[in-house]
Parts: C-alpha cells; sequence; structure tokens
C-alpha cells in the first residue's frame, strides 16, 4: 500500500536554508519521508541528516534543463511508492491559513492531479535597516517574526502538488502537461524566502561560490550566485516598489509555522 506523502527538494552547498527547510516540513511529515536530492555538495551540509539523502551529479552547477529533467524523473519514482508528491525548492514554505494542511492537499487531489498556490515575496527592507534590520542566522530560523513586508510574485503560484508526473516550463513556474487537471486553492500560499535578508542571501551566494567552481556556460539563476551588489540590489527591489505589509492573519500564521 502506498504512503500518503513525499516532500523532496534538490539542493548544492545550501547551509543557510536546508536546516530550515527541513525543520519545516517534517512537522507534517516523518524525516523519511523527506527527500534530499544533493546535487554534488562538497560544503558538509548534507552529510548526517535525518532524512532521505539521494546523490545526482552534473558537471554545471545550474542549468534548467537538467534541473526540470532530474525533479521530474524524481518525482515519478516517488509516486511509484506514495499517493501525493510535493516538491519544493530550498526558500519555498508551503502554508495554509486554517485546517491540516496534508489533509487539505489531499482533498484537493482526490479530483485534481495537482494543487496550484499563491506566491508571495518576503522581503528585506534593506535600505531602511534602522527600521527593518538585518537577521541574525538564529532569528532567520523564524524570519516571518521580523519581517513587514511582501510583495505578490505570480511566477511563484507553482503546481508542485500533484499525484501523477508532470511537465514543468523552466523554474518549474508552469505545468505544460496537457493532460493534467489542477486545482488552485485559494487557501494555498507560498512564502518565498529569496530576498528576506539582505546579508543572508549575499553570504548564501558567497558560501555557493566559495565552494563550487562555475563555469561560463553555466545557465541563468545569475540573482543565486552572484554578489555583485547592483545585481543584488535590482533584484531586491523589483519587490520592494510593490511591496505592502503583510497583512497580521498571515504573518501570525507564519509565525506560528516557524516561517
Amino acid at each position: 500500500m502506498k504512503s500518503d506523502f513525499a516532500i523532496f527538494t534538490i539542493v548544492q552547498n545550501e547551509k543557510y536554508f536546508l536546516p530550515k527547510l527541513i525543520k519545516y516540513y517534517t512537522q507534517y511529515i516523518d524525516p523519511l519521508d523527506f527527500y534530499v536530492l544533493d546535487h554534488d555538495s562538497n560544503d558538509g551540509s548534507t552529510d548526517d541528516l535525518d532524512v532521505n539523502v539521494v546523490k545526482v551529479s552534473y558537471e554545471k552547477s545550474f542549468d534548467h534543463e537538467w534541473l526540470v529533467g532530474t525533479v521530474v524523473d524524481f518525482q515519478e519514482k516517488l509516486l511509484k511508492k506514495y499517493k501525493h508528491v510535493i516538491f519544493i525548492e530550498a526558500d519555498d514554505f508551503l502554508y495554509t491559513l486554517r485546517g491540516d494542511f496534508l489533509s487539505q492537499m489531499a482533498n484537493n487531489l482526490k479530483h485534481h492531479d495537482y494543487v496550484v498556490n499563491t506566491g508571495y515575496n518576503i522581503v528585506h527592507d534593506f535600505l531602511n535597516t534602522e527600521k527593518d534590520s538585518n537577521l541574525t542566522y538564529n532569528e532567520f530560523m523564524c524570519s516571518s517574526k521580523y519581517r513587514k513586508y511582501w510583495a505578490r510574485k505570480p511566477n511563484h503560484d507553482k503546481g508542485l502538488i500533484v499525484k501523477k508526473k508532470l511537465k514543468y516550463s523552466h523554474g518549474f513556474h508552469n505545468v505544460i502537461s496537457t493532460d493534467a487537471i489542477g486545482v488552485r486553492d485559494s487557501d494555498l500560499f507560498l512564502a518565498h524566502l529569496h530576498t528576506v535578508d539582505w546579508d543572508i542571501n549575499l553570504k548564501r551566494n558567497s558560501h555557493r561560490l566559495k565552494n563550487r567552481v562555475l563555469k561560463k556556460e553555466d545557465l541563468g539563476g545569475s540573482h543565486n550566485k552572484s554578489i555583485d551588489f547592483d545585481l543584488q540590489k535590482n533584484h531586491f527591489m523589483l519587490f520592494l516598489k510593490n511591496k505592502t505589509l503583510i497583512p497580521e492573519e498571515h504573518k501570525n500564521r507564519m509565525i506560528e509555522l516557524g516561517i
């Protein structure tokens, strides 16, 4: 008999987000049902974990085609063992305002192939650190407690909670399987934490650069692997110019869950 849910991610030298990610999602599932695809990490961040670690290897640090293909193949593999599978990237935190998260998703999947969330970027107003200060690592482990703003991010309305193998566009932003039926759950949200803290973002990218020699032909994801001030500033400003206060109901829920 198949188990209900598996959750998996794919990482490379992700010492900042991976501990937070595992702590968060294993409040919903047994650690033995959480899988980390380890893409050639060499910083020790995937050593001695209490979850499953599956080694994957590829010569480039970033390649859209390889990344999507690897995730979809593993999704298919897990669906042979589990009724439902959730893929999340290292800085993606799914939550519901009401009810039990997994029970709600299982109910959605009774008559649909995948569930779509509503995505927001939690954003640090790094230009105003007196009112929106940089986080310590301990504060980062429940960063929603210290952040005031978010910005709507429609391309993070993802369909990654599934009961069948799906095909995706680059970045997993769109389901391109023509034979799949999805449903948007108005009570399912994704908090994207890539811009949650200016300092941690730069430390994260610096750590990746130090521990992985990037090749010129590595494709895309420049904001994920650069410590260039102007590039990072422009990325943060994309969301700061559209920022709104996080509604109290959402803020309290994220703090309660440890996002």
